[in-house]
């Protein structure tokens, strides 16, 4: 009986030691999820436009000369010609707090930033999007169509 016991406790204590390995939560990912957004325009139940927003200044203080952002975006019937389609859509526009962007490069999958990035499919076009830096502590971060409306991410800057 007591080497049962003996048994039971080795068991007991090597799971949970193992349970605490395996599950420790990645903070970085957890810092990156809580500081993306989702927006999505629709038109008659059917959506046009989806965007996901990550604000990369609390996430790495390499960006302080301006507000970051890491952009993907899907633009239904979205042109292949990449110089029409994503950011580049003349139907789309993107704003932070009433301000256009003075900074955008386009990302391939194989970025560094796109690997740790959640919400990521072959649909979408990625983008690092850099607005001139905001006095407010509340960033509104708006895409915007004419014709079918705007949606809007309110981020809090720490």
């Amino acid at each position: 009986m007591k080497e049962i016991f003996i048994l039971l406790s080795i068991i007991f204590l090597t799971s949970c030691s193992l349970k605490t390995t395996f599950m420790k939560p990645d903070l970085l990912q957890q810092k990156i999820l809580s500081w993306t957004k989702k927006g999505a325009i629709y038109n008659s139940m059917e959506m046009k436009s989806s965007i996901f927003a990550t604000y990369l200044n609390p996430i790495d203080k390499k960006y302080k000369d301006g507000e970051y952002f890491f952009v993907s975006i899907f633009i239904d019937n979205d042109f292949e010609d990449s110089k029409k389609y994503g950011l580049n859509n003349k139907n789309y526009t993107l704003i932070l707090n009433n301000q256009k962007y003075t900074y955008k490069k386009e990302l391939d999958k194989d970025s560094q930033i796109v690997k740790m990035m959640p919400f990521n499919n072959e649909w979408s076009h990625l983008y690092l999007v850099k607005f001139p830096k905001q006095k407010s502590n509340i960033l509104k971060l708006e895409l915007i169509n004419p014709n079918y409306g705007i949606t809007t991410m309110k981020f809090q800057k720490q």
